[in-house]
């Protein structure tokens, strides 16, 4: 629960700041994050009506929120790179770019735990459950 609301405050607060300041990299981040928060609510929206979904979608869908957040960490770095080294006016603030580089590291390693948590460690607690919910389903 720490992790859906410190991303919802965190994610509100670099929204308001970079919406004011309008940072270039906004685009590539929104655009990404709105394609994968498609997909999961897609999943939580099947999982609600009660289909049985294989735990692989959950584990892709965590992998991928985590690929979004390193590809928005090296875009963002290319862009600070261009702004201290060419003479190109780029939509650019070092507070958007502070804000962002913290909030998506912090998110990747809270993501990178509740992945190894999730799906690696004694087999995966989400795979776990998902067998033992199949061999019920077999007894009946």
């Amino acid at each position: 629960m720490f992790m859906h609301w410190y991303h919802h405050a965190l994610t509100g607060y670099y929204a308001f700041v970079n919406f004011y300041e309008d940072n270039a990299h906004m685009i590539w981040i929104v655009w990404v994050n709105y394609f994968i928060h498609f997909c999961m609510y897609g999943y939580y929206m099947l999982r609600a009506l009660h289909f049985r979904i294989p735990p692989q979608v959950a584990q892709t869908l965590t992998l991928a929120q985590m690929v979004q957040f390193s590809i928005s960490l090296a875009s963002m770095a290319h862009l600070t790179v261009l702004h201290y080294t060419t003479t190109q006016h780029l939509a650019f603030t070092f507070r958007g770019i502070f804000i962002a580089a913290f909030m998506l590291s912090t998110y990747f390693v809270l993501w990178l735990r509740f992945y190894n948590i999730s799906y690696l460690q004694a087999g995966g607690k989400k795979y776990v459950q998902h067998q033992e919910k199949v061999k019920e389903i077999k007894k009946q």
